[in-house]
């Protein structure tokens, strides 16, 4: 048990996704991983996807501030939070990702001197990033099995920044909608109109605009007020 390598408040997941891979590649659901003993308070894990995992303790401070602001219904037990995730993406997609999450979607940004990583923050008690990462000939890494695409669900600081970002996303014909939840609850909805986002809390996004017309990268986003119902963080949603 996680609970018995690490005697403490509460930990935190840096999480890399492993490159797509065909099918007939890929494991069955019941596939096992493989771990690492703990090491200097750092448990690395490789789940059986090729997806790699590194899990220490977060800083007690942060703990405290991440238990007292909420979680999902059920509660988190020993894991708070996902610190990190790490995506490869092909060579010249960074600076244009960067842009993407600047101006549409209005998160901190920053790219490295070379401009070949970029560091997306998401600043609600405790500090998550999603980290894009250039390599040489990369594919974009969206599944072309629509039953294994992957996803990110994303909560913006405010409700207002929330309808700010649809509204810039739908005048720049970035909106997405996801047959497969057509028809279901309204939280999980792709929203296409102002009024469908206030109801719904959220809305889809797939494509990052890149230069010349084409993709920088495909990663489907939903995209969440601090309204919706699945909101984790009620106590500071609630003054939101």
């Amino acid at each position: 048990r996680l609970s018995d390598l690490f005697p403490y408040d509460g930990l935190t997941v840096e999480y890399k996704l492993a490159p797509a891979t065909s099918d007939a590649a890929r494991p069955s659901h019941d596939a096992q991983g493989s771990a690492s003993s703990a090491v200097d308070d750092v448990l690395k894990v490789r789940g059986p996807w090729g997806n790699q995992f590194r899990i220490h303790a977060l800083e007690p401070a942060v703990a405290q501030r991440t238990r007292a602001a909420g979680e999902h219904a059920g509660g988190s037990d020993t894991m708070l939070s996902i610190r990190t995730i790490t995506l490869d993406v092909p060579r010249g997609a960074a600076r244009s990702i960067s842009a993407f999450y600047e101006n549409v979607l209005g998160c901190a940004a920053e790219l490295n001197e070379a401009a070949t990583m970029c560091h997306v923050m998401f600043d609600h008690v405790s500090r998550q990033y999603l980290i894009f990462r250039e390599v040489d000939g990369h594919p974009n890494d969206y599944d072309e099995s629509e039953s294994k695409r992957f996803h990110v669900a994303l909560y913006l600081p405010s409700h207002q920044a929330f309808l700010d970002a649809f509204d810039r996303a739908q005048k720049a014909g970035l909106l997405y909608v996801n047959p497969r939840f057509e028809g279901g609850p309204i939280e999980f909805a792709s929203s296409k109109t102002m009024a469908e986002a206030e109801e719904a809390g959220q809305f889809r996004l797939k494509d990052i605009p890149g230069e010349n017309g084409r993709p920088a990268f495909t990663l489907e986003h939903e995209v969440r007020s601090p309204r919706h119902k699945c909101w984790p963080m009620r106590e500071a949603g609630s003054r939101l």
